[in-house]
């Protein structure tokens, strides 16, 4: 390769790299910026109700989406699932949405074992061990994809849904969202102060060997409830 060529090619990569400082490297702000964008252009599809778009995606990955219209009917559907899988215990979060639905109170007519999370963050996997069940809230819900975005949290550790076989998110309809860069955003503008672990859930834990067998609740639970109280309007 001659001086002048070696010159030129130089020069080349020079520009790109100015260029791309001037206009900022890949930055999670620039992916929030263009999903913003692709949701602003929906395409038909996605012009379905958040309700509708978020439970099929969900149950496109194997999660479970149901509605209770009342507190009494929550805790007869929380009731049906344990029953039915045979979860004999459960743990719940100490979020203010599920302690204000007195979800302990109400469960222990369903279940063997119920109780909510101690205190004492030190003794989290024991409080753990042999959990069937880790019942919690979210902060939003993602119908493109039907992820559940949590904030983990002293009362909502991120533990609570990873290791028991089964996870069971009680929610609501208002916390709906077209897309999960929306719910990033709106996560980060509530914590305060921010949250060290935000996680993003989209449908229960799978992985699959070379040989493309796909196996369920090798790194987390092999099932996810998203119950609605309410529902859509």
């Amino acid at each position: 390769m001659g001086v002048g060529s070696r010159d030129i090619i130089l020069s080349r990569i020079r520009k790109n790299l100015i260029a791309d400082e001037s206009e900022g490297a890949f930055s999670r702000d620039a992916f929030l910026s263009a999903q913003f964008q692709r949701s602003a252009l929906q395409s038909a599809d996605e012009k379905k109700g958040l309700f509708e778009r978020f439970s099929d995606e969900l149950t496109l990955v194997g999660g479970t989406v149901l509605q209770a219209s009342s507190r009494e009917e929550l805790i007869a559907s929380l009731g049906s699932i344990c029953r039915r899988e045979n979860y004999r215990s459960v743990i719940l979060s100490r979020e203010v949405f599920v302690e204000t639905l007195r979800l302990e109170e109400g469960l222990r007519q369903q279940v063997s074992e119920v109780r909510s999370l101690k205190s004492d963050i030190a003794s989290l996997v024991d409080q753990l061990r042999g959990a069937d069940v880790g019942l919690t809230a979210c902060e939003y819900l993602a119908a493109e994809t039907g992820t559940v975005l949590l904030r983990s949290s002293p009362v909502a550790p991120r533990a609570l849904s990873l290791l028991p076989r089964a996870h069971i998110v009680v929610a609501r309809e208002g916390q709906l969202l077209p897309t999960v860069a929306e719910g990033l955003q709106k996560t980060d503008a509530v914590a305060s102060p921010r949250s060290s672990c935000i996680t993003l859930v989209t449908g229960p834990s799978r992985t699959a060997d070379i040989e493309k067998v796909l196996v369920r609740g090798v790194h987390g639970p092999r099932d996810l409830y998203v119950v609605f109280l309410g529902g859509p309007s």
